[in-house]
């Protein structure tokens, strides 16, 4: 885990709510601690059906999810069309490594699984970038949306 440093301005809008599943468990780790340090609250896994069982438990807690496309079991495009049929307005993004997000195969998939448009981040990046990437998603707490 790397030490980060406090960044310039605050990268947050209001605190959040993120369920993270990457299957590397240092970049688990790395992106973790970034969230933490700008202020959000963080749950997460390398795995895509314990991130299902966390997000049914805990349903209407997570102003987000950030999920690897890439892991194994459930991977983060069937997760996003589980979670999109459980809560439609429910915030979803994808950070991968797989810069060919746009090949056939992937849109097919994201087709079949009827998730939409999902603002994506391609890996690596710095955390920094993560940060103004997580910013520009335009998510607010629930209690925000709702008041």
């Amino acid at each position: 885990m790397g030490i980060y440093r406090q960044p310039p301005f605050r990268y947050h809008v209001s605190e959040m709510n993120v369920l993270l599943v990457d299957d590397g468990s240092g970049v688990l780790e790395s992106i973790t601690a970034a969230l933490l340090q700008a202020g959000h609250s963080v749950v997460g896994t390398g795995d895509g059906g314990e991130a299902l069982r966390l997000y049914k438990q805990k349903e209407g807690y997570f102003d987000l999810v950030l999920t690897d496309i890439d892991h194994a079991g459930i991977d983060g495009i069937e997760l996003a069309g589980t979670i999109r049929k459980l809560s439609p307005k429910q915030p979803i993004a994808f950070q991968t490594a797989n810069s060919s997000c746009e090949d056939s195969v992937v849109q097919q998939r994201m087709a079949a699984y009827a998730v939409g448009d999902i603002p994506r981040i391609v890996k690596p990046y710095r955390m920094e970038q993560l940060l103004l990437f997580v910013v520009s998603l335009g998510v607010t707490h629930p209690a925000a949306r709702n008041g």
